[in-house]
């Protein structure tokens, strides 16, 4: 909610420099939610957080190679999206949310997530129903969203394309959330957008503190993972969205 009324107190102030200035508005749309997921089988595996590489350099290596490796296919957007909460192979990926995909469509798509840098291999095993063959697990290296810095290294052609599959992955976790009833299980839950008027400087500042929130909660998560390993407390999987657009002109 202090994020939500920043935002409200932003287009009010961007409004009183707009009468002294007289430049165009911008209009733009702000949207924040913050909703328990249910508690599938994947949640059942813990809190998995890939520590930090401190190797930032390389991860931004041929970046447009790497973000259209997860754009290809929805399936590439759902693996990653996945291994951000556990690890996993591509047979348990597959025999979970295989649908109609191929499993060698699966394997396929995990090798090359994981040589573009999106996957990294943090075990293997064998035996028992693998009969003799190794069973590779795999985490996410990094989140399926993007701050504002990194998405400004994305080209412009394919940012559509990638905006539309970040949109579609969240109607999913909504759509699962719904059927589950837990989207509106908490009280505390938060679901708000809201149209804003503002200037440039308003627009800077909106996705100033955006990107803020977005940092503190990923920070929020580490802290949570600490909290967890001492307690043994059943994690909370949650799913939080934040947005910040220009809207479109004269549409009426």
């Amino acid at each position: 909610m202090q994020l939500f009324r920043s935002l409200l107190e932003e287009q009010a102030d961007a409004r009183i420099r707009i009468a002294e200035s007289g430049e165009e508005p911008m209009e733009s749309t702000a949207g924040i939610a913050a909703f328990d997921s249910p508690r599938l089988h994947r949640n059942r595996s813990g809190l998995l957080l890939p520590p930090a590489t401190g190797d930032e350099e390389a991860q931004s290596t041929h970046f447009t190679v790497r973000i259209a490796r997860v754009l290809a296919s929805p399936l590439s957007m759902k693996i990653v999206s996945e291994l951000n909460l556990r690890e996993m192979s591509a047979s348990s990926f597959y025999d979970e949310f295989g649908g109609a995909a191929r499993r060698s469509d699966v394997n396929r798509c995990f090798r090359k997530l994981a040589e573009d840098g999106w996957l990294t291999k943090v075990r293997e095993e064998t035996g028992g129903r693998r009969r003799g063959a190794t069973e590779h697990f795999y985490r996410a290296t990094g989140p399926a969203i993007f701050d504002t810095k990194n998405w400004a290294e994305v080209p412009e052609a394919i940012r559509g394309t990638f905006s539309w599959r970040v949109f579609e992955q969240l109607a999913e976790q909504v759509r699962e959330a719904m059927a589950a009833g837990t989207f509106d299980a908490r009280p505390d839950r938060h679901h708000t957008w809201t149209p804003l008027v503002l200037d440039q400087v308003g627009w800077k500042q909106v996705i100033r503190s955006v990107d803020d929130l977005f940092h503190q909660l990923l920070q929020e998560q580490m802290a949570a993972k600490a909290r967890l390993a001492e307690s043994g407390e059943e994690p909370l999987i949650a799913t939080v969205y934040l947005a910040a657009f220009e809207s479109p002109r004269d549409l009426f």
